[in-house]
């Protein structure tokens, strides 16, 4: 089968990626206090059971099921799938892990960030023009007024400042996180450079702008 023919992978199917980018949350603070937001939710609606679409490395997955609920966690990417399955080995949770979504899902809880987030890697992508949409917000709730569909949306804004110990190390993931060789990294350090504020140190404000909407069954 030729090249063009062949589906593209994800650099989230690489398992050395997978490990830089959940370092990486962890380090942004991501997901904060977004995660006591789904947790309140869940429980006001008295659900039991939660599809984490995009479970990435567990970052939701497994406090849920830690707090009690049964998860299926939805993954495609093979890197990201096998950090969360060897995290969870020595863990007793009701948590199973699904490469492809599920047929069915009821009574749905979507969190998507909205225009307003601005991050570090919002900035470097903007250079190379391959700027992540952040309007899914707008379709989806688009979507159910147009079905009469229920549902309620609620916000959420997490401010992080971060400090970035590694200037190369940070230009390297994001060389793999767009899709291009390390070649790339001296044309990332410069952007880096510029935007991060530096007292002796680097910094940058990160602004995670999420929405919680709730679609009642």
């Amino acid at each position: 089968m030729s090249d063009s023919n062949q589906e593209k992978k994800s650099p989230f199917d690489d398992y050395s990626f997978a490990v830089m980018y959940e370092q990486r949350n962890v380090q942004f603070g991501y997901p904060g206090k977004l995660l006591d937001y789904v947790i309140e939710y869940l429980k006001r609606y008295a659900v039991t059971s939660v599809a984490d679409v995009g479970a990435g490395t567990g970052a939701f997955s497994i406090p849920l099921a830690t707090a009690g609920f049964t998860v299926y966690a939805i993954e495609p990417a093979t890197g990201m799938r096998s950090i969360l399955s060897d995290k969870i080995k020595s863990l007793s949770l009701n948590l199973t892990i699904y490469p492809h979504p599920l047929e069915t899902i009821s009574g749905v809880l979507i969190a998507v960030r909205t225009e307003k987030t601005h991050t570090l890697s919002d900035v470097v992508r903007s250079y190379f023009k391959k700027e992540r949409s952040k309007h899914h917000i707008q379709h989806i709730i688009a979507y159910l007024e147009q079905h009469s569909i229920p549902h309620e949306t609620n916000f959420i804004r997490q401010v992080h400042k971060v400090k970035i110990h590694d200037l190369q190390k940070e230009a390297l993931f994001h060389c793999h996180a767009m899709g291009f060789d390390e070649s790339k990294v001296t044309t990332i350090l410069p952007i880096l450079e510029k935007h991060l504020h530096k007292n002796g140190t680097y910094w940058f404000e990160n602004i995670h702008d999420d929405a919680i909407i709730i679609i009642h069954p």
